[in-house]
């Protein structure tokens, strides 16, 4: 039996999560909140700007958007990371098998990794404003400077050792933290209200409409965003932490599903007020240059509320790169083995955020990726769910690799779904912010579907098979009857 202090090193890669290990509401409201309350949150709330946003788009639709996160962490993935208490990686095997979830793990690790990379960027944009190191503009694709390259590696190397000590240590950084953070996120929108000279809510929405979220046309290489993308953006900007399941290696240490509701915090506090802040910062720096277009977190935080905001970048830069850092360590755990050790590969993901964070496109085209991202990972977040829920209310096998029994049905969701949502996309015949609807109802489709039929040809395979051998029997048994009849005969014979 593992000791106390063995266990709070122990990451249950691949074992439910024992009742001892279980966290408290305080721990995932510190994770959300400080995962939430982000580097990305500084980049993308300027982007509804830049999209050419109206404010009645952004107050109302990023706000259906964010309740419509939250349901589905509660509803959706809460419920399966209690059912299962594993990881997402580990679960997954069970379903699909080894060969399957190599290809998916692999694909995770490096997204988490580039997603850690542009926050590990957002933290190093305040560290360069202080060094006064060149930073990358809107439209710069390669790295700006040596210097700003030093500090970016820097920075992911500082924010992959704090990963490596597990969940644990994480949430702890996370609750000391993130009190400091809401209440400089608060000034700074408290500050942009009165440099707008904003004194009631009339004169907010009057500002908002004519100021920061005008309905302009949108920048060059930037779609045009109405209501409904403010909403899907919000609902599907963690689409791969929901609905993807990815969040399944941080909820399993949940005492039930109602730690899904702790994501409202990260929604409303982090995303919700942090976007709506952050476009107040950036279009104070419109304001004051209009031809200074360029996100630049750090800077934009510092002109309002001087070097409280250039901490606050960084420290929301290093709050969401952490788990990302902790669930790209656990993907990559999974491909190298159960004897591989998961604090130097969380280290080794660390490096390659860093080498990520180097281009400025993977930060200023934040929302795209989490989007693409998203929406090649909820299939397998599809096959989850129904594995864990819908599946045995039909009476079909679930864990099916686990079982013995083939996993195509999974890996050809996986792929098909993909070959259907992903062309769409590129094509522009549908926003990346919409494909995840129609691909969630292909994908629980062509899941069931494809269980149903495995299960029906398993099931008229293993009839034939007794058919056959209640006919071997039988013939055995007449074979055995004609013997002893002829013995009998010759018996007779002999006697007379």
């Amino acid at each position: 039996p593992r000791t106390c202090s063995s266990m709070q090193h122990h990451e249950f890669e691949r074992e439910a999560v024992p009742k001892s290990a279980y966290k408290s509401y305080l721990s995932f409201l510190a994770i959300f909140a400080g995962r939430h309350t982000a580097g990305t949150e500084f980049t993308i709330g300027p982007l509804f700007i830049v999209h050419g946003a109206s404010a009645t788009d952004v107050v109302l639709g990023l706000l259906l958007g964010n309740v419509l996160a939250t349901l589905s962490w509660r509803f959706i993935c809460a419920p399966v990371a209690m059912k299962t208490r594993c990881t997402t990686f580990y679960q997954l095997e069970k379903i699909c098998g080894k060969r399957t979830v190599l290809c998916y793990n692999l694909f995770v690790g490096v997204l988490l990794s580039m997603i850690a990379g542009a926050m590990c960027t957002v933290s190093a944009t305040a560290i360069g404003d202080i060094l006064h190191a060149p930073m990358p503009g809107l439209h710069d694709f390669l790295p700006s400077s040596w210097a700003f390259s030093a500090i970016v590696m820097t920075v992911a190397i500082i924010t992959s050792l704090i990963a490596a000590f597990g969940y644990t240590f994480v949430a702890r950084f996370s609750i000391i933290i993130v009190p400091y953070m809401l209440a400089v996120i608060l000034y700074m929108g408290i500050q942009s209200l009165r440099l707008f000279k904003v004194n009631s809510f009339s004169d907010f929405w009057e500002v908002a409409s004519l100021q920061v979220w005008t309905d302009k046309l949108p920048e060059p290489g930037f779609a045009k965003f109405g209501f409904w993308h403010c909403v899907c953006s919000a609902w599907f900007c963690d689409l791969l932490l929901h609905i993807g399941m990815l969040d399944l290696s941080i909820l399993r240490y949940g005492k039930s599903s109602r730690v899904g509701w702790c994501s409202a915090i990260g929604m409303f506090a982090g995303h919700y007020v942090t976007w709506i802040v952050a476009g107040l910062l950036y279009a104070l720096q419109l304001q004051a240059d209009p031809n200074d277009i360029d996100v630049k977190p750090g800077p934009m935080a510092k002109a309002v509320a001087g070097t409280n905001g250039l901490v606050c970048v960084i420290l929301a830069g290093w709050s969401t790169a952490n788990p990302c850092l902790y669930e790209a360590g656990l993907a990559f755990q999974s491909v190298f083995g159960e004897r591989s050790n998961t604090r130097l590969i969380t280290i080794g993901m660390g490096c390659l955020a860093g080498v990520a964070g180097l281009f400025p496109a993977v930060v200023m085209r934040i929302l795209e990726l989490l989007a693409y991202g998203g929406l090649v990972v909820m299939p397998m977040g599809v096959v989850l769910f129904c594995d864990c829920f819908v599946l045995p209310r039909l009476e079909l096998q679930s864990e099916a690799y686990e079982n013995n029994v083939s996993s195509w049905p999974a890996t050809i969701t996986w792929f098909a779904t993909n070959l259907v949502t992903l062309p769409l996309v590129i094509t522009d015949t549908l926003a990346v912010f919409f494909a995840p609807l129609p691909g969630m109802l292909l994908a629980a489709v062509l899941y069931m579907a494809g269980s149903w039929l495995r299960d029906k040809r398993s099931k008229a395979v293993n009839l034939k098979l007794k058919s056959d051998e209640l006919d071997i029997e039988g013939n055995a048994n007449h074979d055995e009857t004609t013997e002893t009849s002829r013995s009998e005969s010759n018996s007779d014979a002999s006697h007379l």
